[in-house]
Protein backbone atom coordinates (compact mmCIF):
# COMPACT_ATOMS: atom_id res chain seq x y z
CA UNK A 1 0.00 0.00 0.00
CA UNK A 2 0.93 3.24 -0.98
CA UNK A 3 -0.14 7.09 0.95
CA UNK A 4 0.40 10.40 -0.69
CA UNK A 5 4.18 10.48 1.03
CA UNK A 6 5.41 7.35 -0.74
CA UNK A 7 5.09 3.57 -0.24
CA UNK A 8 5.16 2.28 3.95
CA UNK A 9 8.50 2.25 5.64
CA UNK A 10 8.78 -1.45 7.20
CA UNK A 11 8.83 -0.84 11.16
CA UNK A 12 11.98 -2.43 12.97
CA UNK A 13 11.83 -4.01 15.58
CA UNK A 14 14.13 -5.87 18.12
CA UNK A 15 14.18 -9.40 18.03
CA UNK A 16 13.38 -9.86 21.90
CA UNK A 17 11.07 -7.14 23.55
CA UNK A 18 12.50 -8.47 26.64
CA UNK A 19 15.82 -8.44 25.76
CA UNK A 20 15.57 -4.97 24.54
CA UNK A 21 14.27 -4.24 27.60
CA UNK A 22 16.89 -5.41 29.61
CA UNK A 23 19.27 -4.11 27.70
CA UNK A 24 17.41 -0.65 27.85
CA UNK A 25 17.67 -0.66 31.83
CA UNK A 26 20.98 -1.71 31.76
CA UNK A 27 22.40 1.25 29.33
CA UNK A 28 20.22 3.48 31.91
CA UNK A 29 22.17 2.12 34.61
CA UNK A 30 24.96 2.88 32.88
CA UNK A 31 24.76 6.57 32.20
CA UNK A 32 23.56 7.13 35.79
CA UNK A 33 26.94 5.58 37.23
CA UNK A 34 28.82 7.53 34.50
CA UNK A 35 27.48 10.92 35.64
CA UNK A 36 27.40 10.43 38.96
CA UNK A 37 31.07 9.12 39.04
CA UNK A 38 31.73 12.52 36.63
CA UNK A 39 30.41 14.49 39.88
CA UNK A 40 32.68 12.34 42.39
CA UNK A 41 29.69 11.33 44.60
CA UNK A 42 29.01 7.95 46.21
CA UNK A 43 25.79 5.96 45.89
CA UNK A 44 24.80 7.07 48.75
CA UNK A 45 25.39 10.92 47.99
CA UNK A 46 23.13 10.60 44.50
CA UNK A 47 20.38 9.17 46.95
CA UNK A 48 19.76 12.02 48.96
CA UNK A 49 20.02 14.33 46.53
CA UNK A 50 17.33 12.71 44.68
CA UNK A 51 15.20 11.29 47.73
CA UNK A 52 16.04 7.48 47.33
CA UNK A 53 17.23 4.95 48.90
CA UNK A 54 21.13 3.84 48.20
CA UNK A 55 19.92 0.30 48.01
CA UNK A 56 17.61 1.75 44.86
CA UNK A 57 20.31 3.93 43.41
CA UNK A 58 22.81 0.59 43.57
CA UNK A 59 20.04 -2.14 41.92
CA UNK A 60 19.46 0.98 39.43
CA UNK A 61 23.07 1.20 38.64
CA UNK A 62 23.46 -2.70 38.21
CA UNK A 63 20.45 -2.80 36.24
CA UNK A 64 18.30 -4.89 38.27
CA UNK A 65 15.34 -2.83 38.23
CA UNK A 66 13.99 0.05 35.87
CA UNK A 67 12.77 3.43 36.67
CA UNK A 68 9.69 5.39 36.18
CA UNK A 69 9.51 8.64 34.02
CA UNK A 70 9.20 10.69 37.62
CA UNK A 71 12.10 8.80 39.34
CA UNK A 72 14.19 9.41 35.78
CA UNK A 73 13.17 12.89 36.14
CA UNK A 74 14.38 13.36 40.36
CA UNK A 75 17.68 11.51 39.20
CA UNK A 76 18.28 13.96 36.28
CA UNK A 77 17.66 16.87 38.50
CA UNK A 78 19.92 15.54 41.34
CA UNK A 79 22.80 15.22 39.01
CA UNK A 80 21.99 18.36 37.09
CA UNK A 81 21.47 16.95 33.89
CA UNK A 82 18.95 16.76 30.98
CA UNK A 83 16.69 13.81 30.95
CA UNK A 84 18.10 12.74 27.86
CA UNK A 85 21.92 12.20 29.16
CA UNK A 86 20.57 9.29 31.14
CA UNK A 87 18.82 7.60 28.47
CA UNK A 88 19.67 5.80 25.54
CA UNK A 89 19.43 6.36 21.94
CA UNK A 90 16.81 5.18 20.28
CA UNK A 91 18.04 3.06 17.85
CA UNK A 92 18.66 -0.57 19.82
CA UNK A 93 22.10 -2.35 19.54
CA UNK A 94 20.90 -5.88 18.94
CA UNK A 95 20.18 -7.75 16.13
CA UNK A 96 16.68 -6.42 14.70
CA UNK A 97 14.37 -7.94 12.35
CA UNK A 98 11.60 -5.82 9.81
CA UNK A 99 8.06 -6.05 10.27
CA UNK A 100 5.28 -4.46 7.88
Amino acid sequence: MTSKSGPRRKLELPVDPETAQEEFIAQVGDAIRRERHARGWTQAQLAEAAQLSSNHVARLERGEVGATFYLMHRISQALGVDLSVLTPSAEPTRARRSVS
